[in-house]
């Protein structure tokens, strides 16, 4: 890159990612981003959601999430998704017959995503989702997600409002990434922290019904282990470096009922209580 911008050549670059790498490629690209502007270049990039081979690659996570939006990040030791940038890619290829080949663990992470579209936008995708077979239906269930996410992300590109639903069980599942090293995966993560969240807002008097029941049934049928190892005090010390946090509050995402979300700013005083709440 440092070459073509000492010769001053234009570029012509195509870049094709498989699954949802490009979390990880575009922000490092991005870095040249004004390099390559000064070389009067033009980038774009596809992302494509397929197997290699047996390796555990999230595609179905990637499909019914991270392939829409144009969010790219990277972890950093002190949280999760803190460097990045917003690009939209020109194309995105869900190749759903791929997906036969997940491990039974690596479909559940997409699950978890797939079932949070449904509780915050969808009831009746909801429902859907605790009667039937995603693997039997998963064009179907890849289309849903799809449609979903982009109805925030049109609204909302650059994540400053209402795009910021999409982050139902994000606040604590990050945090449980965090805490683990990145041992526990991303939908695991995300389904403790829907369940949490859910019980968390009704005993806060935020929500007029405990959901964490239902919530639990759909993710514990789609394969998801609930159990949480970290204690709320070690929660709370990850979640002070979210990217939700705005000065002495945190924007929680949470549930009035099915199919209608809110974002209630969190004083960070009682942030632990909260998560007290939702892991008791």
């Amino acid at each position: 890159m440092k070459w073509i911008k000492k010769n001053g050549f234009t570029l012509v670059l195509v870049i094709i990612l498989l699954t949802g790498v490009g979390l990880l490629v575009y922000p490092t690209f991005s870095d040249y981003w004004n390099s390559f502007h000064q070389s009067r270049a033009i980038a774009s990039y596809a992302q494509t959601v397929a197997d290699m081979s047996q390796e555990k690659y999230e595609e179905i996570l990637a499909a019914a999430d991270a392939s829409v939006g144009g969010k790219t990040a990277v972890d950093l030791p002190e949280g999760k998704n803190l460097v990045g940038a917003f690009h939209q890619p020109s194309l995105v290829y869900c190749d759903c017959g791929t997906f036969r080949t997940l491990p039974s663990g690596t479909f559940a992470d997409g699950a978890a995503e797939t079932i949070k579209h449904g509780l915050i936008a969808d009831p009746a995708f909801f429902d859907f989702l605790l009667s039937h077979d995603m693997r039997e239906e998963i064009e179907y269930v890849v289309r849903k997600n799809v449609e979903i996410k982009n109805t925030f992300v049109a609204a909302d590109e650059f994540d400053r409002g209402r795009r910021q639903i999409l982050n139902f069980g994000h606040t604590i599942g990050h945090t449980i990434e965090k805490n683990s090293d990145f041992t526990i995966s991303h939908g695991r993560a995300v389904a403790i922290g829907m369940k949490a969240s859910a019980r968390a807002a009704y005993a806060f008097g935020l929500a007029s019904e405990d959901l964490s029941g239902v919530i639990s049934q759909a993710l514990t049928r789609a394969g998801l282990d609930l159990a949480c190892p970290f204690t709320p005090e070690q929660l709370t010390e990850a979640a002070l470096h979210d990217k939700k946090r705005f000065d002495d509050t945190v924007n929680i995402i949470y549930l009035k009922k099915i199919g209608e979300p809110a974002i209630e700013p969190l004083p960070v005083a009682k942030l632990t209580d909260f998560l007290r709440a939702g892991l008791e």
